[in-house]
């Protein structure tokens, strides 16, 4: 039996209900228009959770694409990460690389353009997080996509562009995804209920809905784990879960990193909760905060966040318990605090 999610999560293009067909037909008509084989450069941004990748991945016909393990040597460091690539385009996501972005850009397309196609065809780099690359690191991506333009066409994927500069956008067809509104969620949501024959409190929907915050995705997984608890009669285990769930959490450990004086006591007492009690493991943990400060924080703070991700990851070994992860989460601590009090 599928689950809610991979039940009603837009797919291909016959899974938009009337409503997002009148919603995003501009837009579906747009890449309608375009010949896979000469496409141009395309800037896509939206808030999360408003398709933008389902509507590149629907154009691609969702062909399937396979996930590889990359390793540069970078200032005498090795460092890892991972592409897909499928026959139609290959797909980087800039979130991995810390302050490395530039030199692993530059050293990916230089890699990729080494091997011309046979049949000449245009190869498609889709890259997304390009809002995290900095003023000079654009300047290089704007180089790149001019340098490139007779062998790649790149797709470029932000949640915004208030800081992308004029030189890359100028160099792009743009295109901005509506989002769903909180009517429109609703709507979406009440309709899957309704079709799923659900049981379900207006408490519980209500917070489903405050939960998911205008993203499909987000409600559909919340159904999900409803769904499941009820199965097992603990739905009403929902609210008590997610008063308490692992952002919460992370919320409050981030609202104590940003203190002045940053109370040691307190933040190990969350950490060794957040460790043992909801059991989150370190990288997992790092990534949500990222995440979550990516909401309010602007792009200079998250990029200095980022590579505090990357740096303090690099010492991890695997396999290590959850003790000796206390220590490093200490630093990562002291270290966090000291740039989120330089956006105060």
């Amino acid at each position: 039996m599928l689950s809610i999610y991979n039940k009603y999560k837009v797919k291909k293009r016959e899974d938009y209900d009337k409503l997002m067909r009148i919603k995003y037909k501009n837009i579906l008509d747009f890449f309608d228009s375009l010949d896979k084989d000469n496409i141009p450069n395309i800037l896509i941004y939206g808030e999360e959770g408003s398709c933008k990748k389902t509507l590149i991945y629907n154009f691609f016909n969702n062909i399937e694409k396979v996930k590889k393990n990359i390793e540069y040597k970078i200032n005498y460091k090795n460092i890892n990460f991972f592409i897909y690539y499928s026959n139609d385009y290959i797909e980087i996501d800039l979130s991995q690389f810390g302050k490395n972005k530039k030199l692993i850009l530059i050293e990916f397309i230089k890699d990729i353009n080494t091997t011309r196609n046979i049949n000449n065809k245009l190869k498609i780099i889709i890259i997304h997080s390009i809002n995290l690359l900095g003023l000079d690191e654009q300047f290089i991506l704007r180089k790149l996509i001019e340098q490139n333009y007779n062998y790649c066409r790149f797709i470029l994927i932000t949640n915004t562009i208030n800081n992308i500069i004029e030189p890359i956008k100028s160099r792009c067809f743009i295109i901005k995804t509506p989002g769903f509104t909180k009517r429109f969620l609703e709507y979406k949501v009440k309709n899957i209920i309704e079709n799923e024959k659900i049981d379900i409190s207006e408490e519980i929907l209500n917070k489903i809905l405050e939960i998911s915050n205008k993203n499909l995705k987000k409600a559909l997984l919340e159904l999900d784990f409803y769904n499941n608890l009820k199965k097992n009669n603990k739905e009403d285990e929902y609210l008590v879960i997610k008063t308490n769930n692992k952002e919460s959490l992370i919320k409050e450990y981030i609202k104590l990193v940003s203190k002045k004086n940053l109370l040691y006591d307190e933040v190990d007492n969350i950490l060794y909760k957040i460790l043992f009690e909801v059991n989150i493991d370190f990288f997992t943990f790092i990534k949500y905060v990222q995440i979550i400060l990516e909401k309010s924080l602007n792009n200079n703070i998250i990029n200095s966040v980022i590579d505090l991700n990357f740096d303090i990851s690099l010492n991890i070994k695997n396999n290590i318990t959850k003790n000796k992860y206390i220590i490093f989460l200490q630093e990562y601590s002291y270290k966090l605090n000291e740039i989120l009090l330089k956006n105060k």
